[in-house]
């Protein structure tokens, strides 16, 4: 009887290892296939009430991966003292340094928003914006060159942005503003205004 026993609690030991193990499995998998996209259709995001500079890693460790704008929607993942972790309109997560955040947009921009990375027009109050430097542009439903193609963007089209990535290669986020549907860009492919005298 005590063999029989102990073939029950060995046979569900066994058992109970091999489905942790298939659950460990289905989470891995899940994390890294099915989060892909950036943000969650129709969510809600925050907004920042300054400009700043998106940072790799948390603490003094200052390795920048991007700069967004003035009221830039983010989605706050975790936070410190301070800093925020977030997630940026084009999918990349970092940290900024605290700030207070806002639940809408109210049309503002923070002092020394730098231009170089956020042109708002002659007087100042457009959106940040960029111009699309090459004609027939395919706007991505992803973030990569394997994604779908939506639709092409015309020379010269303004186009309104939020965060600049400062890596090679790196994409912007220009599709609707709860993400129902993402479009992106790559950022090498905007610039000034083309206007006769640069053509």
């Amino acid at each position: 009887m005590n063999t029989s026993v102990k073939d029950v609690e060995t046979f569900a030991d066994i058992n109970y290892n091999i489905l942790n193990k298939i659950l460990l499995a289905a989470g891995i998998i899940q994390c890294c296939f099915y989060n892909i996209k950036a943000q969650s259709a129709g969510a809600c995001p925050a907004y920042t009430s300054e400009w700043g500079h998106l940072y790799r890693e948390n603490g003094k460790n200052k390795d920048v991966l991007g700069i967004f704008s003035t009221e830039a929607p983010l989605y706050l993942l975790d936070s410190t003292q301070t800093q925020y972790k977030v997630q940026v309109s084009n999918g990349d997560i970092g940290f900024i340094d605290r700030q207070p955040l806002q639940k809408s947009m109210r049309g503002k921009k923070s002092a020394g928003e730098p231009l170089q990375y956020f042109y708002r027009g002659k007087e100042g109050y457009q959106c940040p914006h960029f111009y699309v430097q090459g004609s027939e542009l395919r706007v991505r439903k992803g973030p990569t060159t394997e994604s779908t193609a939506t639709r092409k963007l015309a020379l010269n089209e303004l186009i309104c942005i939020d965060y600049v990535p400062l890596y090679q290669d790196g994409w912007v986020y220009i599709g609707d503003h709860f993400h129902e549907n993402p479009e992106y860009i790559q950022m090498k492919y905007l610039g000034t205004e083309l206007t006769y005298d640069k053509i």
